[in-house]
């Protein structure tokens, strides 16, 4: 685990930063709903076309994975369209 870990660090970190900006936007706009929403759905934007670039470089990029992928995202984003309503 710790060896696949470090094989991935760069790719782990550079999510990781991603994630804390887009939750840092949401932090900041906490008064406008549609702006949230707007900043949730950038980075689980980000987030999709993030593990397709690194699947697609290790070369086990596959049709699995993207619908998994896709369909986190889009239960991540219902869930917080309906917890912001």
């Amino acid at each position: 685990m710790v060896a696949k870990f470090n094989a991935h660090r760069d790719y782990y970190l550079i999510l990781a930063g991603m994630q804390i900006v887009g939750f840092i936007l949401v932090l900041y706009a906490h008064n406008d709903k549609q702006l949230v929403f707007s900043y949730v759905v950038l980075s689980t934007i980000f987030y999709i076309i993030w593990a397709y670039v690194h699947h697609f470089i290790h070369h086990d990029l596959s049709a699995k994975i993207v619908v998994e992928y896709a369909v986190m995202g889009a239960l991540g984003i219902a869930a917080i369209f309906f917890f912001l309503r």
